[in-house]
Formats: structure tokens, C-alpha cells, sequence
């Protein structure tokens, strides 16, 4: 028995030294991510890394169970030298697949303030984006792959390697006993990779341990791409009764209008990657110069914020005012044939002619299938506008001359039109034309050149469409479709990380100054239909800016519902109260009033349930316009 207790022994230590290069990585991604982190105290560093044990130890077990399993067996071949040789190969082959996205999600999370998810596979398949981009990814971030890559040769280094020898003879008791010891140490590891308690320990478990915001940095990028493996399918919900429900949150629209509808153009321009850190108006920075200068004559609002933290999140919310309250981005899902409201489909009856634009490769994130889906007549992507001459070589065509071909195509349009179009330049990797390499003079990162590039570009679009017979009869309205890179503190937490500019700008002059309510990119749908005067019922989440109410946001990430209404913002994981803050005097969130203000907690617990049970009931049942409701 000696021999195999010292073989347990060795499995330990084979497996500790993957725990050790799970921590390893787990400082690189606080080093390089350190802003996002920088509230936290040393005492909140030691709890991370000593509650982060708990889902390693799950992820390893787990990827490594059948490695368990091998080295365990309770016969002497095991200690064969080819066994071991096979062992140690198996082993280091999948450490290092477990430890890639740890190391990937070192720089991806700069982009989307969570760890990977399930759903990044079926990115992966949609259009061409993984094999147009990955070259760039790698010649970009090298030293990402160099550090991991460093890590599996220091494992494969000092694997602990056999020295024992299997000797004993395999009488009945000896081969009981290990057979004893085997399966206890298979059940133990079942234990462990499901974790301690009632219930098996998820992505928001980690929120017993932590600070909300330290969740990515407590779990690991294999559990959390494992546990929202099932969260590709939403759960029906029933805090409320139908009959509760509806006076709590009534999701059916309808604005009473005494004057005729006005049929205006409407243009919607999203901008990639333009959180409100680049601006000027919000933030006097030197970025965004056309973009400020245009705020200021439009109706806006300085809390305004995303429904989620990726551009295919954004396009349902913007488009449909669907927000993004799952892992899953709702045109990936399982619910995105679903029939849905939105602004093509809504117009459309009222004569509208629509079209979507963006130039990047055609299929790029699902962009035209989800355009199709709206109700849009037609897409225009790279293909449509036909000139490789002004290919970014990654993405698309570069926002000036794309631009310029959408100002043209709306000229040839019949009125009232509906249009939208997706900038792309400001995206990852950031590339600009030639000929403006030194026009701008950018900032302390990659990123702010390319936003003063597509300022730029937006400027002469302005200046382009104002020629044009359909300018002054239309309504723009210009929104981020999410946040990006920043060194801000601010904009780094879980309130700034979601804050982006949303206008409403016309040309007449109607629309203009600024708006005290909390705004957000599920009330562009409503906002536009009011502004028309638009008098049927509709379906809409989201609330129009231009009604008297205090309006609200809410947006989903990492397992938290984030909720901001007024002065404060609430936090909930499904179950229970995560956090309240009170963002007017304490927008670095650092002081939680849960069980301090108890009666603004019910209040907006029981509005943030209401929305949630209202989301997931409608996706689950199909239930997304007023025709589908009885």
C-alpha cells in the first residue's frame, strides 16, 4: 500500500503545480487589467486568491478527471516508464488547452469586463471574423502567447516525474484497499469540481467571497466558458403573478398623440467602441471634436448607458429594444428566429423604406442575418459598396468613404426612409488610412487615434448630407454600441463600464438640450415612435426620453443584473441582493448600503424582477410584439 499512497502523493503534486500555474496567470490578468482592480485593498488581493482555490481546483479536477482516473488505477503497470511517459504527455496537452483562455481573456477582457464565456464558440462560426482576424489578434498580443507558452514548457520542465516503484504484490486485501482508496478519491474529486454547499458553485457564487467586481478575477476563464455551457437557453421566471406583474411593468406601449404622424427620416449611426471616457463634451477630452460639437445642440442626457458590453449585443437593443440579459448575445441564441418588434417592421406600416449598413464583410457577426430578421429591405456591407481600394484589410471599408457611399444611397431613396449604419474603424485593430497617419495625434492608447479618425469621418458626413434634399427632414441619432480600453478608474467600474452617449439630434432644432433622466439604448426604439407621433400599441422594455419619467437602465455581466434608476444603482445575481450604491455621492462604488437602505432596495428589487420575468417569459414564449400577446 505504501506505493500507491506515494502515487497519490505524486498526483497531488502534478496537480498543484497546474494550481500554481493557474495563479500565475491569474496575477498577469490583475497586472495587465490592473485599473479595473484598483479599488481593492491588500486584505481583498489575499481573499481573491485564496477563495479563487476553490473554482481551480473545480476547472482542473474537472478538465482533469480522466487524467485522475489514469494515474489512479490500482494495478502496478501505472508505474510503467511508456504509461508515464503517455501520462505526462496527456497532462501537459491539456493544461495548456486549459490555461489558453486563461491567457486569451488576459487582453480580450480589456474589451468585455468578464471572462470568456460559452457563447464565444458560436462567435467563432458566425461569418468569417475568426479567420479574417486571428493573425491580427497574434501579431498584436505575441507576448500573450509567449508568456503562455512559457508557462506549459516551465510545466513540462518540472513535471514531478515517477520514481516509485511498483513492487507490491497484488494480493486480495492490497487490491481492495486501493480499490478503496481509488474510487474515495474519485468521488472526492466529483465533490470538488461541483464545489461546497446546497449548490454547485457558479459564475455569481463568487459574489459570497468578493467584491462584485472581483468576480473575473476570482473564478477562471475554463469555469466560466463551462458553467454557461446551459445558460444558452433562458428559464421561465414567476416572481409575480400575471396579475402582479402587469402593474408592476407593463411592457405594451401606446403614446396618445393629438397630432398626425410625421413621417420624418430616421437615421440611427452607431458608433463602435465610443464610450463616453473618449469624449469631449462628458470628459474634455480631445477625441472627439465633431461629436461634442454636435451634443450640444441635441437632446441628450449624462446618464446614459448600454445594455451590454458587445457590438452584437448592441444591434437588438438599439434596433429592437431587446436588452442583453444573458451570457448568450440574442442574435447567437436559440431565440434569435423569434419574432420580434422592432423599429424596420413598426415603420414599415406606415410606408418606410429601410436599410442597414455596415462595411464590414458581409455575414461579419451575424450583422445581415439579424438586419433581415428586423425587418430591414435591405443590407449593404462590404460587398455592396464594391471598391477594395478602401479596405481596412481587416475589418471592412474604412468609415470615411463608407460613409460618404451611405449619405449617397439614402439620396436615391424614396421618403420617409429608415436607415442605420455600424461604423467600424474605431474597432480593434484600430487601422486608419495611410494618407491620416499623422493627422491625429491620438492618446496613450491604440484606440484613441482610430475614435479621432471616425470623428473625423463623421464630420464630413455631416457636412456631405447637408447637401442633400433629405437632411433637414430627418431625426439622427448617434449612440456607442458599447464601451472599450480605458485607463480611467471610472469607466473601469461596473457603472462607467456601461456609460456611452446617446443623442437625439435634428436639424430643426426640436430636439435639444439635456435630459435629467437615466437613459439607455433600449429607449431608442420608444423615444423615435413618440417623436413621430406614432399612436399604436407596440412592445418596448425600454421607455421614451421624451416622457415625463425618471427612466432607468439595465444592463447583465457576469452573472449580476445591474440596475440604475435615479440616484442609485442595484445589483441582484437572480436570488438575492448583491449591492446598492448611491452612484450621485459615491460613483467609485465603494460604499455597498445593502441592509442600510432597505426600503430603496425593495423598491428597486421589485422593478428589476418584474423586468426580468418580463424579458425571459417573452423571449422563452415568443412574446416579443403585441400581435403574439393575448
Amino acid at each position: 500500500m505504501k506505493v500507491y499512497l506515494q502515487n497519490i502523493l505524486l498526483l497531488l503534486k502534478r496537480l498543484g503545480f497546474l494550481l500554481i500555474a493557474f495563479q500565475i496567470s491569474r496575477l498577469l490578468f490583475l497586472v495587465f487589467n490592473l485599473s479595473y482592480f484598483a479599488d481593492n485593498t491588500f486584505i481583498d488581493y489575499v481573499k481573491v486568491f485564496f477563495y479563487s482555490n476553490i473554482y481551480d481546483i473545480s476547472s482542473i479536477l474537472l478538465f482533469n478527471l480522466l487524467f485522475v482516473v489514469l494515474s489512479l488505477l490500482p494495478f502496478n503497470f501505472i508505474g510503467n516508464a511508456k504509461y508515464q511517459f503517455f501520462l505526462k504527455i496527456f497532462f501537459l496537452v491539456i493544461s495548456a488547452i486549459i490555461l489558453l483562455p486563461n491567457f486569451a481573456d488576459i487582453e480580450y477582457f480589456k474589451f468585455t469586463n468578464k471572462r470568456t464565456t460559452f457563447d464565444v464558440f458560436s462567435l467563432m462560426f458566425v461569418g468569417e471574423d475568426l479567420g479574417m482576424l486571428l493573425p491580427q489578434f497574434i501579431l498584436d498580443f505575441w507576448y500573450i502567447i509567449a508568456l503562455w507558452i512559457l508557462l506549459v514548457f516551465l510545466l513540462y520542465k518540472y513535471y514531478p516525474k515517477n520514481k516509485i516503484l511498483f513492487n507490491d504484490k497484488l494480493k486480495f486485501k492490497v487490491l481492495f484497499l486501493r480499490f478503496l482508496l481509488f474510487f474515495g478519491i474519485i468521488a472526492l474529486s466529483v465533490f470538488l469540481i461541483r464545489g461546497f454547499g446546497l449548490r454547485p458553485i457558479s459564475i455569481n457564487s463568487a459574489a459570497k467571497y468578493t467584491k462584485v467586481v472581483n468576480i473575473p478575477l476570482v473564478i477562471n476563464s475554463p469555469f466560466s466558458i463551462v458553467r454557461t455551457v446551459g445558460q444558452t437557453n433562458l428559464t421561465e421566471i414567476n416572481y409575480f403573478s400575471k396579475e402582479e406583474l402587469i402593474k408592476i411593468f407593463n411592457p405594451i406601449k401606446k403614446y396618445e398623440n393629438s397630432e398626425k404622424f410625421n413621417p420624418k427620416n430616421v437615421v440611427i449611426i452607431i458608433l463602435e467602441s465610443f464610450g463616453k471616457d473618449y469624449t469631449g463634451f462628458f470628459n474634455k477630452q480631445p477625441f472627439t471634436p465633431f461629436l461634442d460639437s454636435l451634443i450640444g445642440i441635441s437632446l441628450y442626457s449624462n446618464e446614459s448607458f448600454a445594455n451590454g458590453k458587445t457590438s452584437m449585443q448592441a444591434l437588438p437593443s438599439i434596433i429592437a429594444g431587446i436588452p442583453s440579459l444573458s451570457e448568450n448575445p440574442f442574435i447567437t441564441s436559440l431565440y434569435s428566429s423569434n419574432k420580434i418588434n422592432s423599429l424596420p417592421n413598426i415603420l414599415k406600416t406606415k410606408g418606410y423604406y429601410s436599410a442597414f449598413f455596415h462595411g464590414g464583410i458581409n455575414g461579419t457577426m451575424g450583422f445581415d442575418n439579424f438586419a433581415y430578421l428586423a425587418g430591414f429591405d435591405k443590407y449593404y456591407g462590404k460587398t455592396e459598396y464594391a471598391n477594395n481600394k478602401d479596405y481596412d484589410g481587416n475589418w471592412g471599408i474604412y468609415d470615411e468613404p463608407f460613409l460618404k457611399f451611405y449619405a449617397d444611397k439614402m439620396s436615391d431613396f424614396k421618403q420617409p426612409f429608415l436607415t442605420s449604419i455600424f461604423t467600424l474603424s474605431s474597432h480593434h485593430p484600430y487601422n486608419i488610412p495611410e494618407k491620416y497617419k499623422n493627422k491625429f495625434k491620438g492618446g496613450d492608447m491604440p484606440i484613441h487615434k482610430a475614435v479621432e479618425y471616425s470623428d473625423y469621418s463623421l464630420k464630413q458626413f455631416f457636412k456631405y448630407a447637408k447637401t442633400k434634399s433629405w437632411y433637414n427632414n430627418t431625426i439622427f441619432v448617434l449612440v456607442a454600441d458599447h464601451t472599450s480600453q480605458t485607463k480611467s478608474k471610472f469607466y473601469n467600474n461596473n457603472l462607467g463600464t456601461f456609460c456611452i452617449p446617446i443623442i437625439f439630434y435634428t436639424p430643426d432644432g426640436t430636439l435639444v438640450g439635456e435630459t435629467k433622466k437615466t437613459i439607455q439604448q433600449i429607449d431608442i426604439l420608444p423615444t423615435i415612435l413618440d417623436y413621430l407621433h406614432y399612436n399604436e400599441k407596440f412592445y418596448a422594455i425600454g421607455n421614451s426620453v421624451l416622457k415625463n419619467d425618471d427612466g432607468y437602465a439595465i444592463n447583465y455581466l457576469s452573472g449580476i443584473y445591474r440596475y440604475i434608476e435615479g440616484d442609485y444603482t442595484y445589483w441582484f445575481d437572480g436570488k438575492e441582493s448583491v449591492g446598492l450604491y448611491n452612484i450621485k455621492n459615491d460613483k467609485m462604488l465603494k460604499n455597498n448600503l445593502l441592509n442600510k437602505e432597505q426600503i430603496v432596495e425593495k423598491q428597486m428589487q421589485k422593478k428589476l424582477k418584474a423586468i426580468i420575468q418580463t424579458y425571459n417569459n417573452s423571449v422563452i414564449n415568443n412574446k416579443l410584439t403585441v400581435s403574439e400577446i393575448k
